[in-house]
């Protein structure tokens, strides 16, 4: 260690085992409080080579690093590293040796700096008196998480983390990391209240490990990968509950929880503390039963919350989608899903350049489609949502009973009455719970009249930059409009551009993220 690590090492918190108890962590030589450590001078010997007088704390079986969020102090953990301590001590004889680490100004970004602290702290739990044969897990929140990847990596063997993902489909805006490719134990484990990181990109992570499932062995991937949605805990419940100051400035903004901090906390203890025993000590029998089935049963009720979810993300569902849209678009006798192919264009150019077609022989239908999941996705608050929007080029009914020569079954469908039948099947799909709480707090859904756009203003390029529009009621937060933009040409002119129906419609993916996200980000005039 250099100085330099020594300052930091004054701020770090470190929790010995038994530190929950209060007497004990007020009293020990080697606890600190408030981020503070009752033992600078100690460590500022240690710096400087010299042994430290204090003896090692007994029964340490493992260490535990913790690397905090963005503008978040070591402070702002005390009670959720306790809680882990407590579950590991209680459920399974564990004792650990927690350590909040210190970064510079918070951030951790300087090169190497997330490396060099846990070199450091572990240095500093062997001049205390602790084994470097004593198993090291890192934890990580937000940032925290992305930030102790590559520590964690080379001198853990086990990585937790919390309120964050590793981004293995790389929807998110930072560096995708493959969850599938991760060698060593990892648990991702989030909040279904979390307004940084939506439980739909957990949705996603738990769709990567049960595909690795279906590869290898069920149990194994299950047990070594498990990623896990605590049911109401938001993001700042994985620390003390409190926004820092760094994290107002940038805009972001969590949902309301609907457990106490307490309850969140013994949660992330209960769930931390199975997966570490679990992988940490296979020979303890307890730890090896015990710890496996509370992940199990923890992942398997993370499946049931996100299947209804994950269950419209598939290109199936997808598909089926934009069949059903064609369909009821041309309501014509005899034309229906099976009638309906869909062509997915992944470029704007080439989706430009489509044309719907309608072979009066076989009666096909060939509705292109743009899957877009950078832009045009709705965004109400800071973050926007993870399922993709999609344009579709179809054609009108008028041209499809021009061609087959049928009576219309009914009339067209609006893009808005297409949107509103699309809602509603999602709010049929969610759990009970889900749909239950969507109805009593959250943010209801108007739809209204197309934004149909002509010739005059613009035709095609206008429509293909025309976001799906959701926006707040300024005079009513609880209230939010929907209106879809929608082109339609005439089918007496060129056959090029005759008879046809552009809409952007909103997809059960996204109608669920709104039920299960978007409806409770706290309003704002911003927005």
């Amino acid at each position: 260690m250099n100085g330099g690590d020594a300052i930091y090492l004054k701020k770090c918190l470190f929790l010995p085992p038994g530190s929950s108890n209060v007497a004990a962590a007020i009293t020990s030589s080697t606890s600190a409080i408030g981020g503070t450590s009752t033992r600078d001078d100690s460590k500022e010997n240690a710096s400087q080579g010299q042994t430290s007088p204090f003896p090692p704390p007994p029964n340490t079986d493992m260490v535990l690093i913790f690397y905090p969020g963005i503008g978040l102090g070591p402070s702002s953990y005390r009670d959720t590293a306790l809680a882990i301590q407590d579950a590991l001590a209680s459920n399974y004889d564990i004792q650990a040796y927690v350590v909040i680490a210190k970064f510079m100004n918070n951030l951790g970004y300087l090169p190497q700096e997330p490396q060099r602290r846990l070199a450091s702290i572990l240095a500093e739990l062997g001049e205390r008196g602790i084994s470097p044969r004593a198993p090291v897990a890192v934890v990580g929140h937000s940032a925290g998480a992305f930030l102790a990847y590559d520590a964690a990596l080379t001198r853990a063997q086990a990585f937790v983390h919390l309120g964050s993902t590793l981004n293995s489909r790389g929807v998110l805006p930072w560096t995708p990391r493959s969850v599938v490719e991760y060698p060593k134990p990892i648990l991702q484990l989030l909040g279904e209240m979390d307004g940084y990181i939506r439980f739909t990109g957990g949705a996603l992570e738990y769709a990567e490990v049960e595909g690795l499932m279906a590869k290898k062995g069920f149990e194994d991937v299950l047990l070594e990968k498990p990623v896990v949605v605590l049911p109401g805990v938001s993001h700042e419940q994985f620390g003390d509950g409190q926004q820092s100051k760094m994290a107002r400035m940038s805009g972001r903004r969590d949902l309301p929880p609907y457990v106490s901090l307490q309850e969140a906390h013994r949660m992330t203890g209960k769930i931390v503390g199975a997966f570490l025993a679990l992988h940490l000590f296979p020979e303890n029998g307890q730890a090896r039963v015990g710890g496996a089935n509370t992940v199990r049963s923890a992942f398997e009720a993370t499946g049931r919350m996100v299947r209804p979810y994950l269950n419209e993300m598939t290109e199936q569902a997808e598909d089926d989608f934009i069949r059903w849209a064609q369909a009821e678009v041309a309501s014509v006798e005899g034309v229906g899903r099976n009638s309906v192919r869909a062509c997915v264009f992944h470029t704007e150019q080439e989706f430009v350049y489509s044309k719907p077609t309608l072979d009066g022989e076989s009666e096909y239908l060939q509705v292109c489609v743009r899957k877009q999941q950078q832009t045009n996705t709705i965004k109400i608050g800071f973050t926007k949502q993870i399922s993709p929007a999609f344009g579709l080029k179809m054609k009108r009914q008028e041209a499809v009973v021009q061609v087959l020569r049928r009576y219309p079954s009914k009339k067209a469908p609006t893009a808005a009455e297409l949107n509103r039948r699309t809602f509603q099947k999602a709010l049929e799909r969610v759990s009970e719970e889900a749909r239950r709480r969507y109805d009593r707090y959250g943010r209801k859904l108007e739809f209204m009249a197309d934004d149909e756009i002509t010739a005059e203003r613009g035709g095609g390029p206008a429509w293909v930059a025309a976001p799906l529009e959701v926006k707040p009621r300024v005079e009513d937060p609880m209230r939010v409009t929907v209106r879809a933009p929608v082109l339609y040409t005439p089918i007496d002119t060129l056959p090029r551009f005759a008879g046809m129906c552009y809409m952007k419609l909103l997809t059960p993916a996204q109608a669920i993220e709104w039920i299960c996200h978007d409806a409770f980000i706290p309003w704002d005039r911003k927005v």
